[in-house]
C-alpha cells in the first residue's frame, strides 16, 4: 500500500492507493498516531486509489476514526470505488464512519 498525505493548517487529506489488508496494519499503526496527534479539524482518508480490502483493512478504517476522531477532530473516508465500494457497502460502513462526497 502506498500512502500520500496532503496536510494544510486545519485539515488533512490521506490518500490511500493498492491493497489494504492486515498486512498494512505496521503502516496504518504510525499513521494513525500522527494523525491523531496533529491539531486537524478534519482528516479525510481518500480511498480512489484502493484495489482491494478485506476485513481487516475495513476493521483498520474503524480504528482509525475510534483514534482520530475527537470533539476537535472529525473524521471522513472518501473516493471508494469498485470492489473497495462495494465491501464498504456490504459492511454497512456508511452506518458507522462519515462517508464524505468525493
Amino acid at each position: 500500500m502506498q500512502i500520500q498525505q496532503d496536510v494544510s493548517a486545519n485539515r488533512a487529506v490521506v490518500s490511500l492507493s493498492g491493497v489494504l489488508t492486515f498486512d498494512e496494519l505496521e503502516q496504518m499503526t504510525p499513521l494513525m498516531a500522527e494523525m491523531k496527534s496533529g491539531s486537524h479539524e478534519s482528516v479525510c482518508f481518500d480511498l480512489s486509489g484502493l484495489t482491494s480490502i478485506d476485513s481487516a483493512g475495513i476493521g483498520m478504517l474503524l480504528m482509525a476514526n475510534d483514534r482520530i476522531a475527537t470533539d476537535q477532530t472529525r473524521f471522513a473516508i472518501r473516493g471508494a470505488r469498485g470492489v473497495v465500494a462495494k465491501s464498504l457497502q456490504l459492511a454497512r460502513i456508511s452506518e458507522v464512519l462519515t462517508v464524505a462526497d468525493t
